[in-house]
């Protein structure tokens, strides 16, 4: 009669253990963002702000991530009053320094995957690459 009591134990011990595990994997997959695209996503909100990023979402978020964020501004030139629009990085030019953003998704215009070959996937590796230097010749 032990044995019986001991195997039925055992069976309890491994179905929860199992059960446990099974659990942990669905709310990991549920709860971690994961990347919406593998470039940069252009993301236009409700407030006409105009973001590029990296984009990650949870399953069950109402959240966006915005990675590596950029902000798009038209700035007026002062003397013409032409408007020319610049690509800013937040993390590097803004007071508050942000390494990501969260967007609610209802605050979503519109949103689409950047072209490798476009204006901004060109003004992003600029900003990579840094200011460049003309060459000096001896």
């Amino acid at each position: 009669m032990k044995q019986k009591t001991f195997i039925k134990t055992h069976k309890n011990i491994v179905a929860a253990v199992v059960g446990a595990a099974i659990l942990l994997a669905a709310l990991g997959y549920l709860l971690i963002p994961r990347p919406v695209s593998d470039g940069y996503t252009a993301v236009f909100t409700t407030a006409n702000q105009f973001l590029v990023g990296r984009v990650y979402r949870a399953p069950l978020s109402r959240f966006i991530e915005l990675r590596e964020p950029y902000i798009m501004q038209d700035i007026p030139d002062t003397e013409t009053g032409a408007v020319t629009p610049q690509l800013f990085d937040l993390s590097v030019e803004s007071y508050w320094l942000p390494e990501s953003i969260y967007i609610k998704v209802s605050n979503i215009v519109t949103m689409g995957a950047v072209g490798a070959n476009s204006a901004i996937a060109t003004k992003i590796e600029e900003y990579k690459n840094g200011p460049t230097s003309p060459t000096v010749a001896n």
